[in-house]
């Protein structure tokens, strides 16, 4: 058995996996994932050149020849153990993997983020209804407030005007000693 030779500025190292549409992206040994969800996974290695990759799923036959892994709708099914390896295309005897449980997740965590467009459409509705209720409301107390003020004659004293002779409707304010119609 003869030892194959690896140059120097060969390598791969680094193998990691990220999922798209999470937070930070890469993935521990265990991930989550909801039914009826759309999976991506991503497999990712450093190396000298661009390495060849395949994800192939524990207990299954099948092999998928890319570094991108997609799972439509995912279900119970789809709950397993899968394993992205790459390989250094010039050297085949370098290769690392990379494994990770995918476990079926349900509650409240699911519920959120499957209602998380309505959650995020209803606050602000609700908000901006309440809004406009109260600016409604403002308007309509100051429109009731400016109706009941006293008009400038009512604010003067019509109550205690006299006529300035009888048939008259001019009138003028009357002071306390002042008895007698004024003549003309």
């Amino acid at each position: 058995m003869t030892l194959a030779v690896v140059p120097r500025d060969t390598y791969l190292r680094g193998v990691s996996l990220l999922r798209e549409g999470t937070r930070c992206g890469t993935v521990g040994q265990s991930e989550p994932f909801r039914e009826g969800q759309d999976l991506k996974l991503q497999c990712r290695a450093e190396a000298s050149q661009e390495p060849l990759y395949e994800w192939r799923r524990e207990g299954q036959d099948w092999v998928v020849a890319s570094s991108l892994l997609v799972i439509r709708r995912a279900g119970r099914e789809h709950d397993g153990t899968y394993t992205c390896r790459a390989r250094h295309p010039s050297l085949a005897q370098l290769q690392k993997s990379r494994s990770l449980r995918m476990v079926l997740s349900e509650g409240p965590r699911g519920w959120a983020a499957e209602h998380g467009l309505v959650l995020a459409v209803a606050v602000p509705t609700s908000l901006l209804l309440l809004l406009l209720a109260a600016f409604s409301l403002l308007i309509v107390t100051r429109h009731r407030a400016a109706a009941k003020a006293k008009s400038p004659r009512e604010e003067e004293g019509l109550g205690q005007r006299s006529p300035i002779y009888k048939g008259s409707l001019e009138s003028v304010p009357s002071t306390a000693g002042d008895t007698q119609p004024l003549v003309m």
